[in-house]
């Protein structure tokens, strides 16, 4: 008995050699390659389309995902308003969020949430005093914006000018 010849047939772009190893013994030939082909591109397809956003994580944007939580829970207290502002801490400033407060703790120390009095504040049991934001504002956190909180400060806690002042960019494809 003679080794059988392999016979490759184009297919789009694909060599395809099933033909000439299952061909002898499948009644499917050409169409058992096809599947074959069709089958491994769905497989590459949907690996691609699955793990790309994984791979594609971007780092947070203080103005898109950061400025929002800090508006909404804590720029009462600790904004702008000299009148309102508890323990002179300004969230809305890179300047006063990276010094000691009134406490004497940093509320933000970027790229270490582990020293960030923020997030230790954020972390505490409803019932705790010291809780933020207080029972009092009637605000609570979501687990998911104490997440993006302590992403964002190990990322480095980068602030960005308010989106009005800032000059238009056009995103990098």
């Amino acid at each position: 008995m003679g080794r059988k010849e392999q016979r490759f047939y184009r297919i789009g772009d694909t060599h395809c050699a099933f033909i000439g190893l299952v061909g002898a013994w499948s009644p499917f030939g050409l169409s058992f390659c096809l599947f074959m082909v069709s089958l491994f591109r769905l497989f590459l397809f949907s690996f691609a389309f699955f793990t790309m956003p994984l791979l594609a994580i971007e780092k947070l944007q203080f103005n898109r995902d950061v400025r929002p939580i800090l508006s909404d829970k804590c720029f009462f207290c600790h904004g702008a308003d000299a009148e309102h502002r508890k323990g002179n801490l300004r969230l809305d400033e890179q300047v006063s969020a990276f010094k000691p407060a009134k406490s004497g703790e940093i509320a933000i120390v970027p790229g270490k949430p582990d020293q960030s009095a923020l997030l230790s504040r954020i972390s505490l049991h409803e019932e705790d005093d010291d809780v933020m934001p207080t029972k009092k504002s009637g605000k609570t956190l979501s687990t998911r914006e104490k997440s993006l909180l302590k992403q964002w400060i190990s990322e480095g806690a980068e602030y960005q000018g308010h989106w009005a002042f800032t000059k238009p960019m056009a995103p990098v494809i």
